[in-house]
């Protein structure tokens, strides 16, 4: 006998291949709970048996409609969301997962719509206030997009998506002031986090603030040597600084580290 790691029933595996009691094979619905990349076909073939039994399960729906998404399987993922909304009109995980699955086919007015609704409804909901100003920011309405991340910054000072995503947005816009003080921020909750510190190097560069920009890159590359990009960055700071062989080396290894992550030689 063994227990099945979703309903903890025990059941005899070499009469059944399945839980009996819940329709799911332990090993997939272990790995699909625990990572929900490996064997998708496997969990949907598992979800569609409790679904036989059960068309209204709305977390067997929802985890359905999550596994086609990763797939690129929108019209799919499309109606499982849909099916959980018939049923419930207000289920903010569908709705979110809606929003989410327009912004991929670039439906941003649907999207809109989808943040809206649960906003409207929870308007703490910082999930939602995230997505929305991604959703903004894509479309290039940076302000109302800033509104939305200000917004998550009030609710937690200390979101590092949101002050991240601010940042970002501030810098589109031109603020670049805005967006160093937004990265400062990132490091100071969390200096380990690398891609403060490459953030705060694009964010003195665009101020003009070349040596500080470089000892900030510096500070990425040495943790993250391979990145392609943060040798671009530094060749252009290394230009600025009039450094033109310093610049041209670090433009030489960004080319090199990208023909490597393409697969050339």
């Amino acid at each position: 006998m063994i227990k099945c790691l979703n309903c903890q029933n025990e059941y005899n595996p070499l009469k059944y291949n399945y839980c009996p009691f819940c329709a799911l094979k332990p090993q997939s619905i272990q790995l699909f709970k625990e990572t929900r990349v490996s064997f998708d076909e496997d969990a949907i073939q598992c979800l569609d048996f409790i679904l036989k039994d059960n068309p209204e399960n709305i977390a067997a729906l929802l985890y359905k409609g999550e596994i086609h998404i990763k797939l690129r399987e929108y019209i799919s993922a499309d109606e499982q969301f849909n099916t959980i909304l018939k049923l419930d009109p207000y289920n903010i995980e569908a709705l979110q997962n809606k929003g989410f699955l327009s912004i991929l086919v670039h439906n941003y007015s649907g999207a809109l719509n989808r943040f809206d609704l649960i906003l409207d409804r929870e308007p703490n909901n910082k999930v939602a206030s995230k997505n929305k100003g991604v959703m903004l920011g894509q479309i290039k309405n940076f302000s109302e997009a800033i509104e939305s991340f200000n917004k998550v910054i009030e609710i937690d000072p200390n979101d590092i998506q949101a002050l991240i995503n601010m940042g970002s947005m501030e810098a589109s816009r031109g603020n670049f002031q805005e967006a160093l003080d937004a990265f400062n921020k990132v490091i100071e909750i969390d200096s380990n986090l690398e891609i403060g510190y490459l953030n705060k190097a694009i964010a003195l560069h665009d101020l003009e603030r070349y040596e500080e920009a470089l000892e900030e890159i510096e500070k990425f590359i040495e943790v993250n040597y391979i990145y392609p990009h943060a040798w671009l960055w530094k060749g252009k700071i290394l230009e600025k600084l009039n450094e033109t062989e310093k610049a041209e080396e670090a433009f030489q290894k960004a080319r090199e580290l990208s023909l490597l992550q393409d697969g050339g030689c």
